[in-house]
This record gives C-alpha cells, structure tokens and sequence, in this order.
C-alpha cells in the first residue's frame, strides 16, 4: 500500500498520463479525476484520477480506464528508471508512485 511518502506531484502524473495516453494513441483529458465522481468518463478513455481506491490498494495517483481490460500490463515497463514508478493495481487501473 502506497504512503504519502511515495506520493508524486500532480505534474509528474499528468506527465505520466500524457504518456500514456500518447502510448495507447487517444487524447488525453485536460484534467484529472477523483474517485466517486466523473466514473461515467472511467469507459470512455484513461483518466487521471486522484486518490485512487482499488479493492486492495489505494494510490494519491492512478490512470483508470474500464476499457481495454489488462492495458496496464502493457504499460506499466515503460515507466522503468524514470521519475514515476508504475504498476498495475488491476485489469484497469495502474498506479503511479515515486521511485
């Protein structure tokens, strides 16, 4: 479970996000989400959300998307020896830590 010292700025995962984004070929949102609101966009691309609650793990940052099952198993090595870690929390949603 993630610490608020494993916490990454907003800019960071945005960056992230965009990467991601550019990755999977869609446009990004131009902002961020939280949990419990806005989960109507979760089916229509990835999203940043912040405070993400998964069923056994919780996260300040996650990009979520209830689209294309197991994308984060796809992305998540693309963020290795750079300023975010990545690793999916689910079929859905991958986290977003410091280092």
């Amino acid at each position: 479970m993630a610490t608020t010292t494993d916490n990454i700025t907003k800019a960071q995962a945005m960056a992230a996000y965009r990467k991601v984004c550019k990755k999977l070929g869609v446009t990004p949102a131009d902002r961020s989400v939280r949990q419990g609101q806005d989960s109507d966009l979760w089916s229509a691309g990835p999203v940043l959300c912040e405070d993400f609650e998964g069923w056994s793990s919780t996260t300040h940052w996650a990009i979520v998307w209830e689209g294309d099952y197991e994308w984060p198993q796809r992305m998540w090595e693309m963020f290795i020896g750079t300023a975010v870690f990545a690793e999916p929390i689910n079929g859905y949603s991958l986290g977003l830590y410091r280092p």
